[in-house]
Formats: C-alpha cells, structure tokens, sequence
C-alpha cells in the first residue's frame, strides 16, 4: 500500500489535499512533473516533497515509479482482491489494543 492510514492520519490540511488528489487522480499524476502536481493540488513543490517524506519516499521519483506500478498490479489482479484497505481497516480495528480503547 502506498500511502499507510497511520501516516495518513498525520498529515496537514495541505498534504491532505495532496494525497486526496493523487487518489483521486492516480492516473493523470503518473505523468505529472512535481511543479504540475503542486499546480493542481494548490500546494508548493516543496510541500509535495515533505507529503512524499512522510509516506515515506525519498522523492518524487521515487513516489512515480511506486505509483505507476501499483496502476500496474491493480489492473492484473482480479477485482476480488482489490479491498486491501479494506482488509486492512479490519486488522486494526480487531486486534487487543483497538477493542480495550473501545471498552
């Protein structure tokens, strides 16, 4: 997964409109320059580059090449299996830790 929901919860209001344009966009960003994504997202290149620290990247590059191959494994794999996150809401929310903050 590439952008963690224990990072995400972390981030900014300006590196919140960041990550909801890349998923919203995923595929016209992979061809985006990081000053064309900061244009769209209303943000500077340098808060692109601090969002892409904290999902942990080391750059923008980086995070292009992550992206067009998760574009890449979600079109191969069968639509059954594309509820990760999902999947992974569900992990967190049944382990020791989750149900004692609940009670």
């Amino acid at each position: 997964m590439m952008f963690p929901y224990e990072r995400v919860k972390l981030l900014n209001q300006l590196e919140l409109s960041i990550y909801k344009y890349i998923i919203a966009h995923p595929v016209e960003v992979e061809g985006m320059t990081i000053r064309q994504l900061a244009k769209k997202s209303h943000v500077s290149p340098t808060t692109i580059l601090r969002f892409l620290h904290k999902m942990d990247f080391d750059g923008y590059s980086e995070f292009k090449y992550a992206l067009k191959r998760q574009q890449k494994m979600q079109t191969e794999q069968p639509k059954q299996q594309r509820n990760v996150p999902m999947s992974q809401f569900f992990d967190q929310v049944n382990d020791a830790h989750f149900l004692d903050k609940i009670q």
